[in-house]
């Protein structure tokens, strides 16, 4: 199914996995739609960012053009970052489960982004992603998952993990963030099997 979206993209209810897919400008696209799903249903958000990419000004941005107070929305996010991928599989295998008890929903931030480093062995990335993606899958068995993750262009060799969260995912959907002339973002809905 395609078509466009402007902030109207629904984040799922019920516990499950989302995965945006697009170019790197998913980030800031992610935190929008995060944002307006919190702000209509009050609901808290746990961002765990791989990548680097929690933006506050995005937030504000939103807060502003609704007209709403930035601080009750940015009182209902909560982040974390991991720099290293142990970091991150520990964050979202071991150390999220106390810190999610009033969460909402979980946003996940280029979750693959710190696995496609080719100073890491392949051995013991897959190891480790493979243990991310059992716990991703424990958390969308009690929480909506919303992953943002844009295409894998710095090592083709390891496309696998992010094809492997596409697989890991209950919905894909391709959010094409080039094409703003109309504030629309064409939107690409992926059967999966």
């Amino acid at each position: 199914m395609e078509g466009g979206v402007g902030d109207t993209l629904v984040i799922p209810q019920t516990p499950n996995c989302l995965c945006l897919r697009g170019e790197k400008a998913i980030y800031p696209r992610a935190l929008r739609l995060a944002a307006q799903h919190s702000h209509a249903c009050g609901a808290s958000v746990f961002v765990v960012d791989g990548a680097n990419r929690f933006d506050v000004y995005v937030l504000c941005d939103f807060a502003d053009s609704r007209e709403i107070d930035p601080e009750a929305l940015l009182e209902r996010f909560r982040v974390v970052r991991a720099f290293t991928c142990h970091q991150l599989v520990t964050l979202v295998c071991r150390d999220l489960t106390g810190w999610l008890a009033d969460a909402d929903m979980v946003l996940g931030l280029g979750l693959c982004e710190m696995f496609l480093d080719e100073d890491l062995r392949r051995e013991e990335t897959d190891v480790l992603f493979a243990r991310l993606l059992e716990g991703l899958g424990e958390l969308k068995a009690v929480r909506p998952v919303v992953l943002a993750q844009p295409e894998p262009w710095k090592n083709p060799k390891r496309r696998q993990y992010f094809e492997d969260l596409l697989r890991a995912s209950d919905s894909v959907v391709t959010i094409e963030t080039s094409e703003k002339k109309s504030g629309l973002f064409p939107v690409h809905r992926h059967a999966l099997n």
